[in-house]
């Protein structure tokens, strides 16, 4: 046999060991498979942590596949790693933890400070990147372990509510590396989706919704984004897919506008003095998709003079935003980072006094909205 036909079989034989399990591999019935986590100030250590686990089931008992439904399980630790790690003295299986979809955390645990969860998570190692983050009110581990609709794994539920973000501009998707890079590299701020326990209104049932951002300063929990706020962000940072507008029309009344596409574009500057100058330029392309109000002809002059409102409305609701992240120190739309990457010299002089610098800025804002397909001028 020649030495490359001998090496090709070694190769397949230890490639086969692997497979079958063989040499120290687990089976399924020897593990546990981690899909969510919550993370809550502990009540005898500082951290509690909850992970919801799938149930394994053989390929007979369903035809889908292995998991059917979950169960939890929770520890108290100094830290996540302690708290993942004394977790197993409390399963009878191995805990396999690189398959959790989202991570979420409640608002009490990270007034403490965000790097601490960040790094202990870090620690792990078995976490994936593209790990979802979501910030709840109130204990994270009761909305882990809400009932959900048509779906036994509530994580199948959150990873969801991420899907939707841009379409509705209501919260965005932040991963684990989103944070962690941003984290590092102190240039932007960070903004972790928001999770509410609401009622539906349709059947009158408690259901989990993602709505407005967690914003921090860098290592501190500075405020909330409403939806408003968040929609305007997401706007101005070129994120946004989809929403809706509205403008009075009397009597109490709104015209609403879908937002069927958007371009945003920041332009970031030095003065004479070195001090950041902030420019917007928006292009906004929406359409009529209700008309409340009184019937009267609508004219090419009309639908201009609904650009004309809608084009302030977007700069102004752009601007509260923005007055809204100066009063938190909390610049989420990376200036610092611009400013650091083109003029890296003059970042280090202005880096200690960023807020305060940021907190100055006066923001230039132009709006172009066009309304499409209107199918009502006469």
């Amino acid at each position: 046999m020649s030495s490359l036909k001998f090496i090709g079989l070694f190769i397949l034989t230890v490639a086969a060991l692997f497979i079958g399990g063989c040499d120290g591999g687990l089976e399924l019935n020897e593990i546990h498979i981690v899909h969510a986590i919550a993370i809550d100030k502990g009540e005898h250590a500082p951290i509690r942590l909850t992970a919801e686990i799938s149930k394994i089931v053989t390929g007979g008992q369903q035809p889908k596949g292995m998991q059917s439904d979950s169960f939890f399980l929770s520890h108290e630790g100094e830290n996540v790693f302690e708290a993942a790690r004394l977790m197993r003295n409390k399963s009878d299986r191995m805990l396999l933890w690189g398959h959790t979809s989202v991570i979420l955390f409640s608002k009490d645990v990270m007034k403490d400070g965000l790097s601490q969860h960040v790094e202990s998570i870090r620690r792990l190692r078995q976490f994936r990147n593209s790990t979802l983050l979501y910030m709840t009110e109130g204990k994270a581990y009761e909305k882990l372990q809400m009932p959900a609709p048509n779906l036994m794994i509530t994580s199948q539920v959150l990873k969801g509510l991420a899907q939707n973000g841009k379409a509705n501009a209501m919260t965005m998707k932040v991963t684990l590396i989103d944070v962690y890079r941003d984290y590092i590299n102190e240039f932007r701020d960070i903004a972790i989706p928001a999770i509410l326990r609401v009622k539906d209104s349709e059947d009158d049932k408690l259901i989990l919704q993602a709505t407005g951002l967690f914003i921090f300063e860098k290592d501190h929990l500075a405020g909330k984004l409403s939806p408003g706020q968040t929609r305007a962000f997401m706007r101005a940072n070129n994120r946004m897919a989809g929403s809706l507008e509205k403008i009075p029309c009397g009597s109490g009344k709104e015209i609403s506008f879908e937002n069927i596409n958007n371009n945003s574009k920041m332009h970031v500057t030095l003065d004479s003095e070195q001090k950041p100058q902030v420019s917007f330029n928006i292009t906004a392309d929406l359409t009529i998709t209700d008309l409340p109000c009184e019937e009267f002809d609508i004219t090419p002059a009309m639908i201009h003079a609904w650009e004309d409102q809608l084009n302030e409305k977007i700069a102004e609701d752009i601007r509260k935003f923005i007055r809204y992240t100066q009063k938190r120190h909390t610049d989420l739309l990376g200036v610092g980072e611009w400013i650091h990457r083109k003029h890296p010299q003059i970042w280090r002089t202005m880096k200690e006094n960023w807020p305060e610098q940021y907190s100055g800025i006066q923001p230039k804002i132009e709006v172009h909205t066009r309304i499409d397909h209107s199918n009502f001028i006469t």
